[in-house]
């Protein structure tokens, strides 16, 4: 029961494990307190022959089963069965409803990207349009790791698909630190605004300064600011091509901007 408390109870963050340190301790004080009561009331009840009779008795209790095989036989242990009835069945309510609450808001999360991610070695979509898609084909076709992120994105769809999302502005240090921006390897960015692709590209860089960046580039003018933006050097990978992972030799380039619509050659 312990172990399945505990990983129903997996916190995500200080104030869960708080919340959680405290749901556990109220249930096993509650235990141990009436344990440890009842052998001391009830040590000479011919039923409880030792401390492990009076732990059953507890448990039993406060489950509501009360088979009656062990019973109080004097009043301090009467007055237990009370308070341990009382206050154990109330714990045990209290624990589920928040076995519940715990539950219902890691589904609430995950439907709707406001969450976090404990991936690692994975990549990030910034965007949900057509290349997305297509570059998430490639990504589910290599078994990768992958999570789409962004401000305005479809959760019905990706949900059908069962894609994990994050849901907020990935130029926020916020949203990148829920995406585990530090830990991913690869950011694409198949955006169709160069003004939009540059800003995220330079808030990852801050976050990240090693993490591969692939993006689409719409206009000749901006190739130099995009390469720029990550403050290393930048390979032009191929024009008129998508997906942004085979089809791009990114593995074989690590970094680079992918650039769409123009020659850039």
């Amino acid at each position: 029961m312990l172990l399945w408390l505990i990983k129903k109870l997996k916190a995500k963050n200080l104030e869960e494990y708080i919340e959680t340190i405290r749901i556990l301790a109220l249930l096993f004080g509650v235990v141990i307190f009436g344990t440890i009561a009842f052998y001391y009331f009830e040590r000479a009840n011919p039923d409880v022959k030792d401390v492990g009779d009076a732990l059953y008795w507890v448990v039993v209790t406060i489950t509501t089963v009360g088979y009656g095989d062990v019973a109080p036989i004097t009043l301090g242990g009467r007055i237990l069965f009370v308070l341990v009835a009382l206050g154990g069945i109330s714990t045990i309510a209290y624990v589920f409803e928040q076995l519940i609450a715990f539950s219902t808001k890691n589904q609430i999360e995950v439907l709707f990207g406001s969450g976090a991610v404990k991936m690692k070695r994975h990549t990030i979509i910034v965007g949900w349009n057509a290349k997305a898609e297509e570059a998430i084909k490639e990504l589910k076709s290599e078994d990768e790791a992958f999570l789409v992120v962004g401000s305005e994105l479809d959760h019905a769809a990706l949900n059908a698909e069962e894609i994990q999302h994050i849901s907020g502005d990935p130029t926020k240090s916020e949203t990148l630190s829920r995406s585990n921006i530090k830990e991913a390897k690869t950011l694409m960015i198949p955006l169709e605004d160069d003004s939009e692709t540059i800003m995220v590209a330079l808030a990852v860089r801050k976050q990240n300064p090693n993490i591969n960046i692939i993006a689409t580039c719409e206009a000749r003018e901006h190739v130099e600011l995009m390469r720029g933006a990550g403050n290393k050097p930048y390979n032009i990978l191929c024009r008129d091509k998508w997906p942004l992972t085979c089809s791009c030799g990114y593995r074989a380039s690590g970094r680079g901007f992918y650039c769409g619509r123009n020659d850039i050659g």
